[in-house]
């Protein structure tokens, strides 16, 4: 306060100061994803318990580091991601005190990965027993299949199916009738959120032997060359049939 000669008195002129040297925790995003391939906004805060001085936050969203409380923008509204972009921010308080630096790199990546290899079906469209498939795709890629009864093309995405990793071995169950058929599906998934094509396979269950052949003409004596066709008839089978033979008298033990 002031007086004068006179004896009269000024009003109180007053100040209160808080020591405050508590440095504010390093700031934080809300999403801390690193790839994408939709636009998202993030928030940045900090929370310092024993702070005692009010904080802000100070940010860049070009990859600069922040060296000082009044480098960089003051953040009030959250922050849209909408390209690659390196977020950088220090929190500082209102005493001087400033935090470490946060950094994190947000990729944006719109380009499906190539559709999932497949390996083990040897291109068979029938089958009559289970049998293994394996998928494969790229580094990074989650891989998801789908299996069922009915055509399902376009349903599988990269939050549904059953996760498989790549080589794994992905059984085909024995179909429940004969000429059930089993739709396979396969996804890539990039970290991004992508999705490939799809990798499809139709496999036909088919438990019925065919028929024996026979020879169009049966003789077993001649005296001048002649031909013969050989030929199969199974009503009811339901995948294509073929014959196989020799002319050595040796014995077929397989297809092959």
């Amino acid at each position: 306060m002031s007086c004068d000669l006179a004896g009269n008195k000024s009003g109180e002129t007053a100040r209160t100061f808080t020591f405050d040297s508590v440095d504010p925790n390093v700031p934080t995003a809300s999403d801390l994803r690193t790839d994408f391939n939709s636009d998202f906004s993030i928030t940045l805060s900090t929370d310092t318990p024993s702070v005692i001085a009010p904080e802000f936050i100070r940010y860049t969203i070009d990859g600069s580091s922040l060296s000082s409380c009044s480098d960089g923008s003051l953040y009030s509204t959250p922050i849209n991601i909408n390209a690659t972009m390196t977020v950088k921010a220090i929190a500082c308080d209102q005493a001087g005190n400033e935090s470490g630096e946060f950094s994190h790199t947000y990729t944006k990546d719109t380009t499906p990965p190539s559709a999932p290899g497949i390996a083990g079906d040897t291109g068979k469209d029938y089958y009559n027993q289970s049998f293994n498939v394996q998928l494969s795709g790229g580094a990074g890629e989650t891989l998801r299949y789908l299996i069922q009864t009915s055509a399902a093309a376009g349903t599988l995405t990269c939050a549904n199916g059953t996760v498989t990793s790549s080589g794994a071995n992905i059984a085909i169950p024995i179909g429940g009738s004969e000429g059930e058929v089993q739709y396979f599906y396969g996804v890539s998934c990039d970290l991004a959120g992508n999705k490939s094509g799809e990798t499809a396979r139709i496999f036909t269950f088919d438990s019925v032997d065919p028929n024996v052949p026979t020879a169009s003409d049966l003789r077993s004596i001649f005296n001048s060359d002649f031909s013969i066709t050989l030929s199969t008839d199974t009503p009811s089978v339901i995948a294509p049939e073929f014959i196989r033979y020799t002319i050595d008298g040796s014995s077929l033990s397989s297809c092959s």
